[in-house]
Protein backbone atom coordinates (compact mmCIF):
# COMPACT_ATOMS: atom_id res chain seq x y z
CA UNK A 1 0.00 0.00 0.00
CA UNK A 2 1.28 3.48 -0.81
CA UNK A 3 2.03 5.96 1.97
CA UNK A 4 0.06 8.75 0.29
CA UNK A 5 -3.48 8.77 1.79
CA UNK A 6 -5.13 9.62 -1.53
CA UNK A 7 -3.26 6.83 -3.32
CA UNK A 8 -4.02 4.38 -0.50
CA UNK A 9 -7.71 5.26 -0.70
CA UNK A 10 -7.71 4.86 -4.48
CA UNK A 11 -5.96 1.47 -4.16
CA UNK A 12 -8.49 0.29 -1.60
CA UNK A 13 -11.44 1.51 -3.66
CA UNK A 14 -10.06 -0.30 -6.73
CA UNK A 15 -10.45 -3.59 -4.82
CA UNK A 16 -14.19 -3.09 -4.31
CA UNK A 17 -16.63 -4.52 -6.86
CA UNK A 18 -18.23 -1.93 -9.16
CA UNK A 19 -21.73 -2.93 -8.00
CA UNK A 20 -20.85 -2.24 -4.35
CA UNK A 21 -19.36 1.14 -5.24
CA UNK A 22 -22.43 2.06 -7.31
CA UNK A 23 -24.74 1.01 -4.47
CA UNK A 24 -22.75 3.07 -1.96
CA UNK A 25 -22.76 6.09 -4.27
CA UNK A 26 -26.52 5.77 -4.79
CA UNK A 27 -27.09 5.60 -1.03
CA UNK A 28 -25.07 8.72 -0.29
CA UNK A 29 -26.35 10.72 -3.27
CA UNK A 30 -29.91 9.80 -2.29
CA UNK A 31 -29.11 11.02 1.21
CA UNK A 32 -28.19 14.43 -0.18
CA UNK A 33 -31.55 14.63 -1.94
CA UNK A 34 -33.31 13.55 1.23
CA UNK A 35 -31.60 16.38 3.12
CA UNK A 36 -33.01 18.85 0.61
CA UNK A 37 -36.45 17.23 0.71
CA UNK A 38 -36.35 17.26 4.52
CA UNK A 39 -35.56 20.98 4.49
CA UNK A 40 -38.47 21.67 2.13
CA UNK A 41 -40.82 19.50 4.21
CA UNK A 42 -39.74 21.36 7.37
CA UNK A 43 -40.41 24.74 5.75
CA UNK A 44 -43.77 23.50 4.43
CA UNK A 45 -44.77 22.10 7.85
CA UNK A 46 -43.85 25.39 9.52
CA UNK A 47 -45.81 27.33 6.91
CA UNK A 48 -48.88 25.11 7.41
CA UNK A 49 -48.72 25.53 11.19
CA UNK A 50 -48.18 29.28 11.05
CA UNK A 51 -50.79 29.95 8.37
CA UNK A 52 -53.41 27.79 10.09
CA UNK A 53 -53.02 29.95 13.24
CA UNK A 54 -53.38 26.89 15.48
CA UNK A 55 -50.46 28.04 17.60
CA UNK A 56 -51.90 31.57 17.85
CA UNK A 57 -55.15 30.15 19.20
CA UNK A 58 -53.21 28.00 21.67
CA UNK A 59 -51.14 30.99 22.77
CA UNK A 60 -54.29 33.05 23.36
CA UNK A 61 -55.83 30.28 25.47
CA UNK A 62 -52.63 29.86 27.46
CA UNK A 63 -52.42 33.59 28.15
CA UNK A 64 -55.99 33.56 29.47
CA UNK A 65 -55.25 30.76 31.93
CA UNK A 66 -51.69 31.48 33.04
CA UNK A 67 -49.49 34.52 33.50
CA UNK A 68 -46.31 32.43 33.55
CA UNK A 69 -44.76 33.39 30.24
CA UNK A 70 -41.96 30.82 30.50
CA UNK A 71 -44.50 28.02 30.94
CA UNK A 72 -46.63 29.30 28.07
CA UNK A 73 -43.54 29.45 25.85
CA UNK A 74 -42.53 25.92 26.81
CA UNK A 75 -45.99 24.58 25.96
CA UNK A 76 -46.00 26.43 22.62
CA UNK A 77 -42.53 25.13 21.76
CA UNK A 78 -43.57 21.57 22.62
CA UNK A 79 -46.79 21.94 20.58
CA UNK A 80 -44.91 23.29 17.56
CA UNK A 81 -42.34 20.49 17.81
CA UNK A 82 -45.02 17.82 18.13
CA UNK A 83 -47.18 19.12 15.27
CA UNK A 84 -44.28 19.70 12.88
CA UNK A 85 -42.94 16.23 13.68
CA UNK A 86 -46.32 14.70 12.91
CA UNK A 87 -46.39 16.50 9.56
CA UNK A 88 -42.89 15.31 8.66
CA UNK A 89 -43.32 11.78 10.08
CA UNK A 90 -43.90 10.05 6.71
CA UNK A 91 -40.55 11.29 5.41
CA UNK A 92 -38.82 10.33 8.67
CA UNK A 93 -40.26 6.80 8.56
CA UNK A 94 -39.18 6.37 4.94
CA UNK A 95 -35.73 7.82 5.52
CA UNK A 96 -34.91 6.10 8.80
CA UNK A 97 -36.71 2.76 8.43
CA UNK A 98 -37.65 1.76 4.89
CA UNK A 99 -34.58 3.21 3.16
CA UNK A 100 -32.20 1.65 5.67
CA UNK A 101 -33.86 -1.74 5.10
CA UNK A 102 -33.80 -1.23 1.33
CA UNK A 103 -30.02 -0.86 1.42
CA UNK A 104 -29.58 -3.69 3.93
CA UNK A 105 -28.29 -1.40 6.67
CA UNK A 106 -30.90 -2.34 9.28
CA UNK A 107 -32.64 -5.52 10.38
CA UNK A 108 -34.93 -4.33 13.19
CA UNK A 109 -38.65 -4.96 12.66
CA UNK A 110 -41.05 -2.02 12.53
CA UNK A 111 -42.51 -2.34 16.05
CA UNK A 112 -39.25 -2.12 17.99
CA UNK A 113 -37.92 0.48 15.54
CA UNK A 114 -41.00 2.67 16.02
CA UNK A 115 -40.70 2.29 19.79
CA UNK A 116 -37.10 3.51 19.62
CA UNK A 117 -38.16 6.30 17.25
CA UNK A 118 -40.82 7.52 19.71
CA UNK A 119 -38.41 7.33 22.65
CA UNK A 120 -35.83 9.34 20.72
CA UNK A 121 -38.48 11.90 19.77
CA UNK A 122 -39.73 12.22 23.36
CA UNK A 123 -36.22 12.78 24.73
CA UNK A 124 -35.38 15.28 21.99
CA UNK A 125 -38.65 17.12 22.57
CA UNK A 126 -38.12 17.43 26.33
CA UNK A 127 -34.48 18.52 26.04
CA UNK A 128 -35.19 20.82 23.09
CA UNK A 129 -38.17 22.42 24.81
CA UNK A 130 -36.13 23.09 27.95
CA UNK A 131 -33.20 24.49 25.97
CA UNK A 132 -35.28 26.79 23.77
CA UNK A 133 -37.34 27.89 26.79
CA UNK A 134 -34.11 28.82 28.54
CA UNK A 135 -33.10 30.91 25.53
CA UNK A 136 -36.45 32.74 25.71
CA UNK A 137 -35.99 33.39 29.44
CA UNK A 138 -32.52 34.84 28.78
CA UNK A 139 -33.92 36.99 25.98
CA UNK A 140 -36.66 38.39 28.22
CA UNK A 141 -34.39 39.07 31.19
CA UNK A 142 -31.53 40.61 29.24
CA UNK A 143 -33.38 42.72 26.70
CA UNK A 144 -30.37 44.77 25.60
CA UNK A 145 -27.72 42.06 25.52
CA UNK A 146 -29.63 38.79 24.97
CA UNK A 147 -27.97 38.15 21.62
CA UNK A 148 -24.53 37.97 23.26
CA UNK A 149 -25.68 35.32 25.75
CA UNK A 150 -27.53 33.26 23.15
CA UNK A 151 -24.55 33.18 20.78
CA UNK A 152 -22.10 32.12 23.52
Amino acid sequence: MPRDPAAATAAYMARLPAAATARSDAYFEGGYWLQLIGFVVGIAASWVLLSSRILVALRDKLEQHSQRRWLNNAILIAAFTLLSSILSAPLDVYQRYFREHLYGLANQSFGPWFSDFLLNFALAMVVGTLFISLIFVVMRRLVQTWWIWVLC
